[in-house]
Formats: structure tokens, sequence, C-alpha cells
């Protein structure tokens, strides 16, 4: 639990301003933390904070990247709620780059946006900032007209009693010198505004135009750049041969760099014009050498990697009871490597200036970003300055940190302004991709309908190991890539979990829903086959199994009525559900089957469409309902996509799916009538919500073709797969 108590008054410009703290450690840091620009004058740190000006403008300063999710307007709903405010009158700030705003979780002791944490670690302390400031005018108030605090009411930005009434902003220069009170947030009986579905506050600049992503950034004089980095991964920089991209119109220079000893960049070359389009034009007449890598690395060789991990007992992560099954007769999963394939390219604009290096950048990390920065540059930590735009999408791909420090390099070479932005291609082929994994399970029921042995062994690339390699040898890291199987909701007396880490050296990351994004499709398939196997309905086999996680058990059968499944009438149905991030996802998809027909009216084939899909999400505490639907609708497309077609190739130890020609995502006339009821749960605190609703989705729609044909999907993209009536198309 974080100790929220440590908090107190910054006095500026006769207004409010109001922090909260948290502990730090800053040995972990690696730097002295004394140059955050928001240190407090009693040397506490301060995290998200609101501001109350003279003019009774009420500023939320928010910690987290913007990039979709609505967390810029669900966190000022809570602060907002407890301020008594109108959600449209508090203006929203993007905070600035520092310790003080490190994740309440104090993971890494970072600032950054991922693993839908947002609401989660911050709701607390939003409330807890909103509650106190609103305590304090009110005291202020109180001491003004000779009241009793218990006799005032806060509403619409005002303190009023009986005939007296104030402004937040007439009070604060007031309230500024008071000692901070402990304030509890209201009760939920008491809410108006946390649990409703007002109009985003982001919307209506990217709406108009005015909202600025990374891809709008415009500083004066700036040039433009793109980068070139080795097609086969791990090679590296021999020569360069620039002799005829100089000659092209508009080229400035064309510099080459080598990777930086931490780790955060590889060998790369640039070009920088006036124009991206004569930066784009010329780095393709850019020769250059490149030695080293594995070159042999292809789609059949990571595919035998995988096969031959789930051949070789693994890592044991989990044994629950005496007798689980061996895998070797078991079934065989397998998924592909994808790529982020976010809207918005890579891009950065830098500037390196009066001792200071100055970034504008689409990011989820700020707090890593800063560290890169510094440590390849050789500045201090207090010479960063960042300025987070709005995110084209980030899915975990803009937590990296390649991108923003080759521009700070670039910058720093050049002397001016620069606005780098990667071409799709190399975006494509220089990911940080979902890895691919493998799966064997293998189970047993008796002769009640009750799954009595489960036992799956894994096979792929932990992320993790880029992170912390030196933590991976001797424990059970399985509690990572073996999420959905090593907190399994089923009752099951007799479980094994084993995972075979395997080395490649295609580079990973943290990609939406992460290990949940597979695990979800391993085992909410295998669920369905078991299911089948027993001769029980695949609703009531879960419900049978589920009696002891009741969140799971009442999703299950919500979503079952959602989508009126006990009256089918010819409809092909198929149910998961899946735990993710604090929440739980329940998920029905409708499907209809078609011939395909080839060359003179041959069927060669099916045509699989999605019809309809029906979400029940239980995310704990709902902060505001539209943002969960919407979250979830694109979550449902995104899995969907995933689960049709999109699939990264490589060919010579490099990725050979250039663009999205070759990388098909999910078309609009492909989406399918997604109803979401949002559930709440239980919990007394918000679960995740912008990645939970996805991993359900393909087991959902593998179980209702299986429904519709009788044969079992087991490995994605759906596209491709060979059935008995043919290949499936989409």
């Amino acid at each position: 639990m974080i100790n929220l108590s440590r908090r107190d008054i910054l006095r500026s410009a006769g207004g409010l301003l109001l922090g909260f703290a948290f502990p730090i450690s800053p040995e972990f840091l690696e730097y002295d933390p004394e140059g955050s620009p928001n240190r407090g004058p009693d040397g506490e740190w301060l995290g998200a904070y609101v501001c109350i000006d003279p003019q009774g403008v009420v500023t939320l300063r928010v910690p987290a990247s913007e990039m979709g999710q609505g967390v810029h307007t669900a966190l000022p709903m809570i602060l907002a709620e407890e301020l008594d405010l109108d959600l449209a009158t508090v203006r929203v700030e993007m905070a600035p780059n520092s310790i003080a705003y490190a994740h309440p979780s104090d993971v890494g002791k970072t600032q950054l946006t991922a693993g839908s944490g947002s609401v989660r670690g911050w709701w607390g302390p939003m409330a807890i900032a909103g509650a106190t400031a609103r305590a304090m005018l009110v005291e202020a108030a109180a001491h003004r007209w000779g009241v009793s605090v218990g006799s005032c009411v806060t509403a619409g930005g005002r303190v009023t009693c009986g005939e007296h009434a104030a402004t937040y902003g007439d009070l604060a220069a007031e309230a500024a010198v008071l000692t901070v009170p402990e304030a509890s947030p209201k009760p939920r009986r008491s809410w108006r505004l946390v649990g409703t579905e007002p109009q985003r506050l982001d919307i209506p600049s990217k709406t108009n135009g005015a909202a600025l992503f990374g891809i709008d950034v415009d500083v004066p004089g700036a040039v433009q750049a793109t980068v070139l980095h080795s097609p086969v991964f791990g090679a590296r920089l021999v020569s360069v041969d620039d002799t005829e991209a100089r000659k092209l119109p508009g080229v400035i220079d064309v510099l080459h760099f080598k990777g930086s000893e931490t780790g955060h960049t590889s060998d790369f070359v640039t070009v920088i014009a006036d124009t991206f389009w004569h930066a784009r034009v010329a780095i393709v007449s850019v020769v250059a050498t490149w030695e080293g890598g594995r070159s042999e690395l292809d789609d059949a060789t990571i595919e035998r990697e995988l096969m031959d991990g789930l051949e070789h007992r693994g890592q044991l992560c989990k044994k629950v009871g005496a007798r689980p099954p061996s895998v070797e007769s078991g079934v065989t999963y397998q998924v592909p490597y994808l790529h982020h394939a976010t809207m918005e390219p890579l891009t950065c604009t830098a500037h390196v200036h009066d001792d200071i290096v100055e970034l504008w950048a689409p990011t989820q990390a700020q707090g890593f970003t800063e560290r890169a920065v510094a440590a390849v540059l050789g500045v201090p930590h207090d010479a960063i300055v960042l300025h987070t735009t709005f995110l084209g999408g980030g899915f975990g791909r803009k937590s990296e940190v390649d991108f923003v420090v080759e521009a700070a390099q670039i910058a720093q070479a050049v002397g001016k302004p620069v606005k780098v932005t990667w071409t799709r291609e190399e975006d494509f082929s220089h990911g940080f991709y979902r890895p691919a994994f493998g799966a064997r399970l293998n189970g047993a029921v008796d002769s009640a309908g009750r799954i009595t042995d489960l036992s799956v062994r894994l096979s792929g690339p932990n992320i993790l190991t880029r992170f912390v390699p030196f933590l991976l040898d001797g424990l059970p890291f399985g509690f990572f890539v073996g999420e959905n199987f090593f907190d399994l909701p089923y009752s099951v007396p007799n479980q094994r979990l084993e995972y075979n880490r395997l080395e490649l050296p295609i580079p990973t990351g943290f990609w939406r829903s992460v290990s949940a994004s597979h695990n979800g499709f391993f085992r909410e398939c295998f669920i369905d086959e078991l299911a089948h196997g027993a001769g029980v309905d695949p609703v009531q086999f879960r419900l049978d199994h589920l009696v002891d996680s009741p969140r799971h058990h009442n999703l299950v059968r919500r979503v079952a009525d959602m989508a009126d499944w006990d009256h089918r009438d010819g409809r092909f149905l198929g149910i998961a559900v899946v735990e993710s991030f604090g929440s739980i996802v329940a998920e029905v998809a409708q499907i209809r089957v078609e011939d395909h027909l080839a060359g003179a009216g041959t069927v060669d084939g099916i045509v699989v469409h999605v019809e309809r899909v029906w979400v029940a999400f239980d995310c704990g505490r709902c902060i505001h309902r539209g943002i969960i639907a919407a979250q979830a609708q694109g979550a449902v497309g995104m899995g969907l996509s995933v689960a049709f077609g999109e699939r990264m190739s490589f060919s010579g130890g490099a990725a050979v799916t250039p663009n999205f020609y070759a990388y098909p995502v999910l078309k609009l006339g492909q989406m399918p009538e997604i109803e979401v009821e949002v559930i709440e749960g239980a919990l007394d605190q918000p679960g995740g919500v912008g990645e939970p609703a996805l991993p359900p989705i393909a087991p959902a729609v593998c179980n209702a073709i299986f429904a519709a044909i009788g044969e079992r999907i087991r490995e994605l993209p759906i596209a491709g797969q060979k059935t008995a009536r043919g290949v499936i198309f989409v």
C-alpha cells in the first residue's frame, strides 16, 4: 500500500498548488534527483497535482500519456468529482518529465504509461488531492466568515454558507497558508460524476485539428531527417557510401552513428534534408555495408525452434496436485510475431541548445527516455526537457526509447533542431515485436465432466530478457510468460506449467495485453476442446469450473445471456473469458461461414465473417463508462485483426514484412457489431481498461469456427489455415 500522507503545499503567485508525494529510492535511479524541475521547498517530491490560481482556473497536471485510451479525461473526472467541479472547467496539462511523476506503483521509479495502469495507479492520489484541496478551500471560507466547516457547501467551483459565497480562486491564497488536513475522498454513494460518461476532454482538439501529435510538431528552423538501420538483426555498420545521396536536391548532410554502449540504439545512418521527402528519397541512395547478425534466421527456423522447445521438458513454473499428466501427447498451438503497427509512425523532434536537450515526442516512457538520452549524450538528467505530445497509437511500441535517443543524437551532431521521422518500412522492419509462442496442452476430464488434470508447456522468447537478464537464470519467471495459466481461474486439482525460454535475435517488447494476448488464445480454445470431449456445453462447462472464481462465473453467465446462448437456433457462437491487468472480460462471437468460389465456380475454401460480438467487462470501480466501452470495441477490433491476418515474416535474418499492404489489418467493413456491458465489479478499485478486451476475441472466434465446421483452429492467423472444406478466407 502506498503511503499518501506525505503531502504539502507549494505557495505560488497567491494560488493554491497541491501536490502529493511518494516514497522514492534515489539509489535506484543512478543519478541525483536534486535536479527535478518540480522539487518543493521542503524537499518532498511532488506527484501529479492540482493548481488553483487566483482567477479560479483549475489545472490538473496529468502524469500519464494520452494515446487514445482516455486517461486525460478519466483522471480529471476523479479530481472534478472531489472538488465538486464541472468537468468542462478543468484544464489539463501533460506533466513534464520528472521522477516527481513516477507511477505510484513505484515499478522502476519512473514516469511511464503502460500495462493499463494509469487510472489504476492514479485514481487514489487524484481523489486524495481533490479531497484535500476541497477541505482546505472550505476551511479558508469558514475562517473568513466565522462559521463552522460543516456548514459550508461546495459546488460549481464555489464555497457557500447561507448568504456567504466565494469562488475557489478567491479563496486560493488563504487556503495556501493552511496546514494540510488528512482528508478522505467521498464515499461512492456521493458520486455524481464518476461512473458516468461525459464528453471526453481531448475530443474537441482532435476533431478541429488543434491537438498536437508528434508528427505535427513544427519547431522554427528545424531540418528534417530519416534513418536507416541494418536489415539483419544484430549486424554492425562497416562502411557508408553517400556519394549519390549528397547529390540529390535538398540534402544537407549524411551522418552515421555507432550503437550506444548502453544498448539503447543500434548502428544507424541518417540523411538530413530540408524536407522529409528529400530525406526519404536520398536515404534510398545510401549504400551501407553491414556485417554480422544471424542471416540464416527465417520463418521456418523460428517455427522449428518453437516446436523444438515444446519437445523438451522446460523450467517448472507451477505444480499443483500429485499427478498432472505429461504434455508429450497433448495438442499444439502456435502464434506468430506481431508488430505494433501504430497509425502514427515513429517520430521525434530534438534541439540541443543552451545546455539543455529539448525533445518533443509521442512517448509512453518519459522516465526511461530521460535516462537513456542523458546516458547516450553524456549530459545531466536535469538537462533533458521532454514535451510529451499526443500519441497516434502506442500499444507498447512507444514505451521504447530508440527513436527519441536517435533524434537527440542527430540534433546534437547538427547543432540545430531536427525532426526525425521513420519511414513506414523502417518502422516495420525494426520493431520490438510481440514474440512468437508455441504451447502444448494436455488434460483429462472425468465421467462427471470435471477437469482433473491440466498440463501446459510454453515455448518462446521472454520479453524480460532485455530488461532484467540478470534475474532470469535460476528464478521461475514463468509467472510472466505463464499468465492465465499460472493463475488459472478454473478449478483443476492437478496442474503443471513448464516454460522453455528461446534465445532468438529478433527484438521483442511489450505489446497490447502482452502474454495474455497469446495465452488467452491457448487456454480458452483448449477449455473448449475439453468441454467438447466431455460432451458438455462450453458455457456450462466453464460455469461448472468457475464456482471458486465468482467474478469470472458472473461474467460468463452474463455474456451468455447477452448473446442468448441457449437459443442459438443455427447461429454459430464461441465464448472465451480472460483476466488481465486487474479486469476480467468475457466475450461471445457470432460468425457466418460461406463457400469461397474460385474460377469457374469451384469451391476452394470458406469465408469466415464475424457478425456480432458481445462483451461483458468487469473492471471493478468504473470511472467513465463510455471510455471503457470504446476501449473494449477498439481492443476487439485489434484482436480480430490479429486473429485473422496479422503476422510478421522473416527471411535472411531480417523482417521482410515491409508495410501495411503485406500486414493486413482489419478493414472498416469487416468490423462486427459490438455490444458492451460494463459491470460494476465487487472490487472498490479500478482495473485496467485499454488491454483486457483483446485476449478473449481470438479464442471466441476460433471456438465459433469449430461450432460451424467441426474443426479446430490451433494456429494464428486464421486466414490461410487449411480445413476439410479448403482454405479459410476473410
